[in-house]
């Protein structure tokens, strides 16, 4: 189930590097063409 809010869509979603993956809750738009995580995420992974 995607939860929805006031035009927001959130969806869980896995981020995979090498031999690491984290679990998070995304901020989904559905217009862009590209997508970005932050720095400290990416140093997560």
């Amino acid at each position: 189930m995607v939860p929805m809010r006031a035009e927001q869509v959130f969806a869980r979603v896995e981020l995979k590097h090498e031999d690491k993956t984290i679990s998070v809750r995304a901020l989904v738009d559905t217009g862009a063409s590209r997508s970005a995580i932050s720095l400290r995420l990416a140093r997560r992974l």
